[in-house]
């Protein structure tokens, strides 16, 4: 049986608002950078010359090779799943959704 006192409460509460902040801020974040790119493939339309020209070729392969590299080396076997860790990815989700 599992014995939850009000400090157990509590840091559960506080576990998954910050997983909900966390949320919030990863989605503000993919939208501020979906329209810096957005902002970047008009300026280069334009000819504004001042900004660095990357092709989308190039940054594809790079993010793909990082996102490679990263997957290659989690380790998936020390991951516990307890009641702070789905809440926290609980707070995640909802923060994503609702942000």
């Amino acid at each position: 049986m599992i014995d939850l006192s009000l400090y157990n409460y509590i840091d559960l509460a506080v576990t998954f608002v910050i997983g909900l902040l966390i949320g919030l801020a990863i989605k503000k974040g993919v939208v501020a950078f979906a329209l810096v790119f957005v902002a970047l493939i008009l300026a280069s339309f334009v000819g504004l010359t001042f900004l660095p020209s990357v092709p989308p070729s190039k940054f594809i392969n790079l993010i793909t090779k990082y996102f490679y590299i990263m997957l290659h080396t989690v380790n998936y076997g020390t991951l516990i799943f307890s009641l702070s860790l789905i809440l926290f990815l609980l707070g995640l989700v909802v923060g994503f959704l609702k942000g």
